[in-house]
């Protein structure tokens, strides 16, 4: 299991592992319970990681198409 994304919050997270899950391949969310007490410990954001590491490749690729879109979305508002 590698970890392919540094996400900025629970929701982002899951739409990338949605997105993953939807092109067949299996990803989880680790850390989304500790985003919830973020102003008590250091920050600490959810992270997406691939379960077989030899879809490592393509779900990386996806997840920084997946990251443009995010930040190109976000310019927007």
């Amino acid at each position: 299991m590698q970890q392919i994304y540094l996400a900025q919050n629970p929701i982002e997270a899951s739409l990338l592992v949605d997105l993953l899950g939807a092109q067949g391949i299996e990803a989880v969310v680790q850390g989304e319970h500790l985003y919830a007490i973020r102003g008590i410990v250091p920050v600490t954001y959810p992270t997406v990681w691939v379960v077989d590491d030899e879809q490592y490749e393509q779900a990386r690729a996806l997840a920084l198409e997946f990251d443009q879109q995010q930040r190109a979305g976000g310019d927007q508002a």
